[in-house]
Order: structure tokens, then sequence, then C-alpha cells
């Protein structure tokens, strides 16, 4: 009888443990979009736990190069979500591909990173500070509204304003490169923006090079890096178009002593 009575016991013991809840998504941002007359709920979701990045638990770092438009931030699954009126679930998507190439000291694989609080003068002089000082000083931003992300724009040419930026990278001297997710024409979904050379990619840029997009009208040239920026001897443009959901960019690569067009590359 011991068996039995040793199963039972476990047994016992199994439906009197409290019940483990399932982690509830967070919505991170949420905005009102009218797609083709119809309204829409659109989210960021982090699905699971986050955790700092570039936050304030580590003001030091916060205060860097690298953590250029990330501080006060979080990383963690991050989905953005469409639903209709009724509530209901229409199209969700990963955005952690859009970092896949980005090399963020501290974002774990498989996550994306989101400044959530504004960065203000002088925040920099608290990393010296004192426990209590830092405690006032966190719980000061944390007060603060979160840093809006999605604000829409025509980035594909396609004439709708269904498309936002989002940060993915931070280069030497506080280089910030976005990508940009939306609605694609050609199917009505969800996706990460990409260029016509690389369907494979996100396409990741300067938020210059994405603004010119979003002017419009024919191809623009952007600069992309200057000569002499890290002892480079070569100046790089972006050569931009978009039309009707397709867009084209080429690297161009210019001489700095001579301005001669030295290469050409789809990118």
């Amino acid at each position: 009888m011991r068996p039995m009575i040793t199963r039972l016991a476990l047994l016992l013991s199994l439906l009197a443990a409290p019940a483990t809840l399932a982690q509830t998504p967070t919505v991170r941002e949420e905005i009102q979009v009218s797609v083709d007359g119809r309204s829409e709920t659109w989210r960021l979701v982090w699905d699971g736990p986050t955790r700092p990045f570039c936050g304030l638990d580590d003001l030091a770092t916060a205060d860097t190069g690298p953590c250029n438009g990330f501080a006060y931030g979080e990383q963690g699954a991050l989905f953005l979500e469409r639903r209709g009126a009724d509530g209901t679930l229409l199209d969700r998507l990963d955005l952690a591909p859009a970092f896949r190439d980005s090399d963020l000291a501290g974002l774990d694989s498989g996550n994306a990173a989101l400044q959530r609080w504004p960065v203000q003068d002088r925040d920099g002089d608290m990393a010296k500070a004192g426990a209590a000082e830092i405690a006032a000083f966190t719980a000061r931003v944390q007060a603060r509204p979160p840093v809006r992300i999605m604000a829409l724009g025509d980035y594909d040419g396609d004439g709708k304003a269904l498309e936002f930026l989002f940060q993915t990278n931070v280069l030497p001297t506080a280089k910030q490169y976005y990508a940009a997710a939306g609605i694609d024409p050609a199917t009505g979904r969800l996706h990460l923006l990409h260029s016509t050379a690389r369907p494979d990619r996100a396409l990741v840029m300067s938020k210059a090079a994405w603004q010119a997009l979003a002017k419009g009208g024919s191809a623009v040239e952007v600069p992309f890096w200057a000569c002499d920026d890290h002892g480079s001897d070569i100046r790089q443009t972006y050569r931009l178009s978009a039309q009707k959901g397709q867009i084209s960019v080429t690297i161009r690569d210019y001489d700095c002593a001579s301005s001669a067009l030295q290469k050409e590359e789809a990118w």
C-alpha cells in the first residue's frame, strides 16, 4: 500500500499548490488607425517579462554613446498587433528580426529594445550621485510620459501613412539607425519594410534617409557617411526612391579627394 499512499500524497500536494499564472502581455503603446476606412487598434506589446536596456539601473552606461536613443529603455520579446474594432486580433508581427544585424551591447538574442522614458538635460550628472539621490531621480524619470514610438508616415510610397520607425542600432558618434514596420500594400499584412534588392532582411537606415522617403517625389541622395568620419577617405550616400510599396536603395561611395564616384551597391 505504500506506493499508492505516496502517489496519493503527491497528487494531493499538486492539487493544493497554487496555479502558475501565464505571463500577461504588457501593452507598451496603443494608437487608433484607419485602414481602408476601417478602425483598428495598433499595439506594441511586450510578450513576457522585460528587463532594462541602457536602463536606470546603470546610469553610467545609459549616459554613453552606445546608449544614445535607447536610454532609459527596456528589452524583451516585442510584437506589433493589429486589432479590429471588436478587439479581434487581425495580425501580429515579431519586431526582433529588425535587430538581427545590430551590434547593440547587452541585447539578448531574439529580443528587441525600445526607449521607454526620455532623457533630459543634466540627467547624466546623476551617474555619480548617492543612493538616496539616485532613488529620487529614478522615481522622477519613471513619472515622465513614455517616449512615443508609433508616429505613422508613408515610407514606402504607396500613398498611405501606415508605417512607423523604431530605432534598432547606434553606431560611433551616436549615429542612430532605424527600421520601419507597417502594412505591406501587396499582401495587406504587417511586415518589416525592406528594399527591393534585399527582401530577406529589414531595411535599416538613418532617420534622415527615411524622412527623405516620406517626402515622396523623385529619387534623392542623402548623406550616409562623411569624409574624415573616423578617418574615412570615402564619402557615402544613400540613393533612395519609393513608389507603390517598392523601396529602392543604393549606397554610393565617393572619393573624398576627387569627389569621383567609386562604387555603387544595391542595399
